[in-house]
């Protein structure tokens, strides 16, 4: 019956459209992967008669229905907007016509989200006429210029909050606030006198296309990546102060076909990197061994004004040779290290201690196990739509966990199996999620936990199966199409589980739980199913015998004298190249196997397949040693504590200057 008053109220509503051409055609309707239950939904509600005054050029409005009108009317040239207007999801808008300006008188436009959505879906502006947007808040909005001749203006105390912009034409940011966003373009833009938080620029502009930013202050990043990022283009910053900005203020990865320019006029303030401030690095497809007129094109960092930093990282790491230049004043930049095809920078008037080494130090180490999964999360997320929680004492469900939180772009956070830890509840609210994973069934996470985090107003999923097989099956599924699977045995291979987790994660490859008894009989049809092409059997005979792993599609072993050696074998397979990002020195669970949930946890940090996770007891094995005595990590990092120390130690004099 409710399908059937449905369908009468759509019928009812397409005949009025028909019967009265003055009311608004559902332009504003849904882009085309937009769900027939939305689209229903926008055409049953009701929809106000406005006036078809195609002559004006001047309009009020004060209703969605309005301001959707007059922004695609093309005879319309201001638009006064009289109060704040709601936007149901995925609202599509043009704005049309020759010039036109958008006048908020301090209003906002906002989507609100729907209450059966378990997250908000953004509505989306295109941009397809010069245009002027002057005092008007923008919430969970999308702007699309997506046209090299357009320009567009945002000024006057205007808001872009949790939304951001995406252009090919040009662009002014003016007196603007800017909050969990992204700018996002090609053509020309300037952002000035700015309040951007949690914000972050990325510039891909060509030859003759500049992004200037002027007088501005951003603080905090947008995700993943620097606040400032480029790929090539010019770039000028004029009095600028960035300030908690994560691991980098300003990363940019200089294009051998366009060539990038930076210029550093007035003041740059840099407040709180966690590595080198600024980063120039060569293209990803350069080659060295090209001749000079392929490689012609450098990056190019002017320093004309002053750089002030607090903190103690170097103020710019820049790739040596012909690739990248910096000219500096010798009284206010100090050149210090030319080692490992990089050149380190500093400035001489910084606020902090200066580096003593090209390879940096950390620790994630909290006062237990909760908290040091806590610091992880920490170091990964400003905030994160997804999180994942699993029994902090039950690492056999929590074993697959890895390629699943890498997948959702999550952390991984540790819980007691009947209440909710309350530091990992804070931190679950710092870092407002949407959605929830729990890791296996209520005899490991019972439903108290799901009711507590269900009263956080989040999306709460359980992922278990009747067993550990079971559940580590069930989370591969979560995983999408494969190619590729880790075997690792089910009740003794936990070392060998996250010795592999960081390579899993990054190869989107599930870890698959072999029963000494019955192999992977629980996998056999997925197997089938995915049409997997090749198995990474983990660990020696004695950890999965070879006729369980020849029953498996294309099998190769990786395996050692013991779990050490095991975690020896998958670095020498898997992290050839000599330059690591990271190091990360974790317990290897012989004193006590939980132990190697902070392994689990940390696997989430691993950079796309160029951060190990090394388990470790008091030293390394002497095949850990002779591998790692020849890479050039840039971070040697401690997780947890006491038992690993004299590793870490060890490792960070192997690599002084």
């Amino acid at each position: 019956m409710k399908k059937n008053n449905k369908n009468m109220l759509i019928i009812l509503a397409v005949a009025l459209i028909v019967a009265n051409p003055q009311i608004i055609t559902l332009s504003y309707a849904l882009e085309s992967n937009t769900n027939q239950a939305t689209l229903e939904k926008n055409i049953e509600e009701h929809v106000p008669q406005i006036s078809d005054d195609t002559k004006s050029e001047v309009v009020a409005v004060t209703n969605r229905i309005e301001l959707i009108s007059a922004l695609e009317n093309e005879n319309v040239k201001i638009i006064d907007i009289k109060n704040d207007i709601d936007l149901p999801e995925w609202t599509i808008m043009y704005i049309k016509g020759n010039g036109k300006e958008i006048r908020g008188n301090g209003n906002e436009i906002r989507t609100v989200k729907d209450p059966e959505s378990d997250f908000v879906e953004s509505s989306r502006i295109y941009v397809e006429t010069d245009a002027k947007i002057d005092n008007l808040k923008l919430d969970e909005i999308q702007i699309r210029v997506e046209s090299y001749e357009i320009s567009l203006d945002i000024v006057n105390n205007s808001e872009i909050n949790n939304g951001g912009i995406l252009f090919w034409g040009d662009v002014t940011l003016e007196n603007v606030k800017v909050n969990n966003g992204d700018i996002y373009g090609y053509g020309n833009i300037v952002v000035d006198s700015n309040k951007m938080k949690n914000a972050t620029i990325t510039y891909i502009g060509k030859k003759d296309k500049t992004l200037k930013i002027i007088n501005t202050e951003m603080n905090g990043k947008w995700y993943s990546g620097a606040p400032i990022s480029s790929e090539s283009g010019n770039m000028e910053l004029e009095n600028v102060k960035i300030i908690n900005p994560g691991d980098h203020a300003i990363y940019t990865m200089g294009s051998k076909h366009l060539g990038t320019s930076i210029r550093i006029k007035g003041t740059l303030e840099i407040d709180g990197a966690k590595k080198d401030a600024i980063v120039l690095s060569r293209d990803y497809d350069y080659d060295p061994k090209n001749p000079p007129e392929v490689n012609k094109n450098t990056l190019e960092l002017h320093i004309d004004g002053d750089i002030k930093q607090k903190g103690d990282t170097y103020t710019i790491k820049a790739e040596k040779g012909i690739y990248t230049n910096v000219y500096y004043n010798e009284s206010k930049i100090k050149k210090v290290i030319d080692k490992w095809s990089y050149v380190y920078y500093s400035t001489k008037n910084r606020e902090g201690n200066e580096p003593q080494s090209i390879v940096r130090t950390n620790k994630l180490i909290g006062e237990d196990r909760y908290q040091t999964a806590i610091k992880i999360s920490n170091e990964g997320w400003a905030e994160a739509r997804n999180v994942i929680v699993v029994n902090s004492n039950s690492m056999v469900d929590a074993l697959s966990a890895a390629p699943f939180a890498w997948n959702k772009s999550a952390p991984i956070l540790l819980t007691e199996k009947n209440k909710l830890n309350s530091e990992t509840k804070k931190e679950i609210s710092r870092l407002m999620p949407e959605n929830v994973y729990v890791i296996g069934g209520e005899s490991v996470v019972s439903d108290s936990v799901i009711n507590e985090l269900k009263d956080m107003d989040i999306n709460v999923e359980r992922i278990s199966g009747n067993d550990r097989y079971e559940t580590s099956l069930e989370i591969a599924k979560k995983l999408g199409r494969v190619s590729e699977i880790a075997v690792v045995n089910g009740v003794k291979g936990i070392p060998d589980a996250v010795s592999i987790a960081p390579v899993a994660a990054d190869k989107n490859m599930p870890i698959v739980l072999a029963s000494p008894n019955e192999g992977t009989k629980v996998f056999d049809q997925y197997i089938k199913e995915n049409y997997i092409t090749k198995s990474y059997i983990i660990g020696k005979e004695a950890a999965i015998s070879n006729e369980i792993a020849n029953k498996l599609p294309n099998p190769e072993r990786l395996g050692g004298i013991d779990r050490n050696d095991t975690n020896a074998v998958i670095l020498e397979k898997f992290y050839a190249d000599e330059k690591l990002n990271n190091i990360f020195i974790v317990k290897d669970g012989m004193k006590k196997q939980d132990d190697l949930i902070d392994a689990l946890t940390v696997s989430t940090l691993t950079f796309y397949g160029t951060s190990p996770v090394v388990i470790v007891g008091n030293d390394l094995s002497n095949k850990q040693e002779s591998l790692l005595s020849k890479k050039h990590p840039m971070e040697i990092t401690q997780v947890g504590g006491n038992g690993n120390e004299n590793v870490f130690n060890k490792l960070v004099n192997m690599f002084k200057n």
